[in-house]
């Protein structure tokens, strides 16, 4: 079962690294991802990829993300991107990726 994350879009991460500001995107998107409506879309997007892949709730779902200028990931794609904007690999020891 693959687990998925919300990650910022390839227009905002070129646009943090281009400007110097990746650690600040990173302390945004942990921020709204945090809080209401983002913070439930990944795993509501996980359930309906699962129950049917590819599928229109699964869309819907990605959808929802692309309006807050997320793109649907898995979670590790969402580590090796947060360890990019942040310039150094991440200790993810002791994190919970069942997000």
């Amino acid at each position: 079962l693959e687990v998925w994350a919300l990650a910022p879009n390839a227009k905002l991460v070129a646009q943090a690294l281009n400007e110097g500001r990746g650690a600040a995107l990173v302390a945004q998107w942990d921020e709204l991802t945090r809080t209401a409506p983002w913070s439930g879309i990944a795993a509501s997007f996980g359930a309906a990829q699962a129950a049917r892949p590819g599928g229109a709730l699964a869309e819907k779902h990605r959808a929802r993300a692309a309006s807050g200028g997320f793109d649907v990931v898995t979670a590790a794609q969402s580590v090796a991107l947060r360890e990019r904007l942040l310039g150094t690999p991440c200790d993810t020891s002791g994190v919970d990726l069942d997000l």
